[in-house]
């Protein structure tokens, strides 16, 4: 089956609040697994903001940035593409499990 929905999560691997969301997402799995297909990368790889952006979030066909992080992005980052189109990007434990939630992919 091909989900429409894709999810890229990154975490930093040292925050155990993060790693516990990636937990709840996996214990969620039954209930969205037929919707999405979800990924994680570690953001420690990554050296500066922009370098999240460019290499996870942007698409080449993706020129506006409406969704550049205020002030800098806090771990967890949580991007969605409806089809090949990003339709939602979070950052910070908070917000990106409102979104996951709206998503029904957090219980």
């Amino acid at each position: 089956m091909i989900c429409s929905k894709y999810v890229l999560i990154g975490v930093a691997v040292y925050s155990p609040k993060a790693l516990k969301l990636l937990d709840a997402i996996n214990a969620a799995n039954p209930e969205w697994r037929d919707i999405a297909t979800v990924a994680v990368f570690d953001l420690m790889e990554c050296k500066h903001p922009f370098d999240i952006l460019i290499r996870y979030f942007l698409a080449p066909t993706y020129r506006s940035a409406p969704f550049l992080f205020n002030s800098g992005p806090q771990s967890p980052i949580v991007g969605i593409w409806d089809g090949a189109a990003l339709s939602a990007l979070e950052t910070g434990l908070y917000d990106t499990q409102k979104l996951l939630r709206n998503e029904q992919l957090l219980k």
